[in-house]
């Protein structure tokens, strides 16, 4: 991004929570060029926390190679709730409270070829509601985020069995309150369920195969096949145990075919192979884990 303050030519952090709006007039910030989108989005939400209101993105126009030429930005307070929300007969709870009040207040950028940057083409702050107050603007939606040094930092705390509430109280204490510290307990709790969902599918496949091959070579019926994908990923998995299939070689006769989808922690079909015993007792005969449901994933299924 440009540097700019106030007009001098020095270097404005957006970054910085004490950003100065005071020192932007609305020439000044129409004046401002951007390297990135991501820059202008930062430098107008520093800006809107400033003047404590909330942020969100709104219409974009990408040139054919998915790159962004114009964005625009708008106060959350934006628009209004469509009509027919309002208006319907089968409603059991009554409406939420309305948060948009149709504020015009924007922020557009464009890219200028000539310069090589994004430039502001519109700069409106004029809204037709009152800002809230000081105290409550770190808990707006825009204006919390978790930095990667504070998820490193709760990464290595949990390895040595310290509770995600307890690093939270750390991290108040160090801040000096909960305004301060730029994000809420359960932002810091979904950011580490994020993290330990993406550890555990990066290591599970190999884990899974891993569990299979060992069952294989303690029990001589376990059976169990697998492909992988162009990217060389776990695609579909079957697997049945010595049990299993000496009961399907039993009571076979009937196979209920069981289909759980995208209810499981990867968002794929899980399918049971399923009977009954002589004695009225459910037996599993089989299970796999596959990519969709298609016909040649099931022929596959089917397949020694």
């Amino acid at each position: 991004m440009d540097q700019f303050d106030g007009g001098q030519g020095g270097h404005a952090n957006v970054h910085n929570d004490k950003f100065n709006s005071s020192s932007y007039s609305k020439n000044d910030i129409l004046e401002q060029k951007f390297d990135s989108e991501d820059d202008a989005h930062a430098f107008y939400n520093a800006y809107a926390k400033e003047m404590r209101f909330s942020i969100r993105k709104d219409r974009l126009k990408v040139d054919e190679t998915n790159v962004p030429r114009k964005r625009k930005w708008v106060c959350s307070k934006q628009g209004r709730r469509a009509k027919k929300h309002l208006d319907r007969k089968d409603r059991k709870r009554p409406p939420r409270d309305e948060t948009r009040v149709g504020c015009r207040a924007t922020f557009s950028i464009r890219y200028d070829k000539g310069v090589e940057k994004y430039v502001v083409t519109h700069f409106d702050n004029e809204h037709n509601h009152p800002f809230i107050e000081k105290r409550c603007v770190p808990f707006l939606l825009p204006h919390r985020c978790v930095s990667d040094a504070v998820k490193a930092q709760t990464k290595a705390m949990h390895n040595v069995g310290v509770k995600t509430g307890q690093i939270m109280d750390m991290k108040v204490n160090e801040s000096g309150g909960y305004g301060d510290v730029g994000f809420t307990l359960k932002d810091l709790q979904n950011k580490i369920e994020v993290e330990r969902r993406v550890e555990l599918k990066d290591g599970d496949a190999e884990g899974a195969l891993g569990y299979l091959s060992a069952r294989a070579n303690a029990d001589p019926l376990f059976f169990f096949k697998y492909t992988v994908d162009e990217d060389n990923r776990l695609g579909k998995l079957f697997w049945a145990d010595s049990k299993s299939r000496m009961d399907y070689a039993a009571f076979g006769d009937v196979l209920i075919f069981d289909t759980t989808y995208r209810t499981n922690a990867y968002k794929k079909p899980f399918v049971i192979l399923a009977g009954v015993s002589n004695h009225f007792l459910t037996t599993i005969f089989g299970c796999a884990l596959l990519v969709d449901e298609t016909f040649a994933t099931y022929t596959w299924c089917w397949k020694p």
